[in-house]
């Protein structure tokens, strides 16, 4: 399932309030949580997360400059780090590298797992 809950802004304008919707995702059962950026949500959630034990996908910004995702992923993936929310966060890399896609817009989205999930890895 996708859920969309958009904001838009410049990285420092929006941080405090996406730091937030991680904390409300936490209490209301997403033990399990990543962060990450796509220009294509729906494609995201059907190749990486559906049929992998992820039980949804939030997607919390917008923006048409790919370095703005870029830095919330890397200010949201450290936040989790440093966070005693009560989850488990599974982001392996810092966040923010990758190949930009070839166009916009772009998001950066969460996706929650219920605590005893079972995860299928490839």
């Amino acid at each position: 399932m996708i859920v969309y809950s958009l904001i838009k802004g410049a990285p420092d304008h929006v941080e405090s309030s996406l730091r937030r919707t991680l904390g409300a995702l936490t209490r209301h059962g997403d033990f399990h949580q990543k962060v990450g950026i796509t220009n294509d949500p729906d494609r995201r959630w059907r190749q990486g997360y559906r049929d992998f034990g992820w039980r949804r996908m939030t997607v919390v910004y917008e923006t048409s400059h790919y370095p703005h995702t870029q830095s919330l992923e890397r200010r949201l993936v450290e936040w989790l780090k440093q966070s005693r929310s009560g989850g488990y966060y599974h982001n392996s890399a810092p966040g923010g590298e990758g190949r930009p896609p070839l166009c916009g817009p772009y998001y950066v989205y969460i996706v929650g797992a219920q605590k005893f999930c079972r995860f299928v890895w490839e």
